[in-house]
């Protein structure tokens, strides 16, 4: 009799079990629909928002990393989409020659004269090796020339056998590839300054907004694995996400159902065939 019961309970947990399952697995999630959206974007595409032209570098699977509606733990679409900035770049170039630059893929070293008020600069190259410098008894910089089998010192401010630039403030130089110009030249350095471009990027999900492009509040939908949308109607998106986390939560439900009624079952049906004690 005891057994009887037992299967009772077993075959309507287990029909419990069966009809959740087979609910959650039949059950279709409403998908999100994007309607009349403010771009709608390929790989390599370009968009302007408040003068800013953005280009989506690509549209891509990748694996999960949380955040966003889309949410899951599968892999997910993703783009990125990449802008130019300008931004003021500047270096001080200190005099003596230990701090010698590059220029026109040589070294030079820094001299500036030693007074008020200086605007110049001279660039001079530093010696080779073929070269002798030295600073002799009086703390100055000279150069050993040899001239008709003998050997004069030079201050080496007086010896022509380097290269030099002469550059004065507000002046173009070219500079590590870079059109920059000469700023504030003091005693002990001059600056160079030059605008430089950097490559900014952001990746984009299903359902991340876009704050950073131009300041300008959109979602991104993917309607399908080569494509991008941007809407500015985030209001729309965000109340059919809700609805598709509400069905997702639901169909967790039901399985979670289907686990715990069947596991019941087959405990009841275990319990139910334990040696009795006489």
């Amino acid at each position: 009799m005891q057994r009887r019961a037992a299967a009772v309970y077993v075959a309507l947990f287990l029909v419990i079990a069966v009809g959740a399952f087979a609910y959650a697995g039949a059950a279709q999630s409403p998908p999100i629909t994007v309607d009349n959206p403010d771009y709608n974007l390929t790989a390599d595409e370009e968009l302007q928002i408040n003068g800013t032209t953005y280009t989506v570098a690509s549209i891509g699977e990748v694996e999960p990393s949380g955040g966003g509606h889309g949410g899951g733990g599968s892999a997910h679409l993703e783009a990125t989409v990449e802008w130019n900035t300008s931004a003021e770049a500047s270096e001080e170039w200190l005099t003596g020659p230990d701090n010698a630059v590059t220029y026109q893929d040589s070294d030079y070293e820094v001299v500036i004269e030693n007074a008020t008020n200086v605007s110049q600069f001279t660039l001079r190259e530093v010696p080779g090796d073929n070269v002798t410098v030295y600073t002799d008894g009086d703390g100055d910089r000279v150069v050993e020339v040899e001239r008709g089998g003998q050997t004069d010192i030079v201050p080496i401010d007086q010896y022509q056998g380097l290269q030099r630039y002469d550059f004065s403030e507000g002046d173009a130089i070219q500079y590590d590839g870079q059109n920059a110009t000469v700023g504030n030249v003091t005693n002990g350095s001059a600056t160079i300054t030059w605008t430089a471009q950097e490559t900014q990027d952001v990746a984009l999900a299903e359902g991340d907004t876009t704050e950073r492009l131009g300041d300008q509040m959109l979602v991104a939908h993917f309607p399908d694995s080569d494509h991008l949308v941007l809407s500015s109607n985030v209001a729309a998106y965000n109340d059919q996400a809700d609805q598709q986390a509400f069905f997702h939560d639901r169909t967790d439900g039901l399985l979670m159902i289907s686990f715990l009624s069947g596991a019941t079952g087959f405990i009841l049906l275990a319990t139910a065939y334990l040696p009795r004690r006489e």
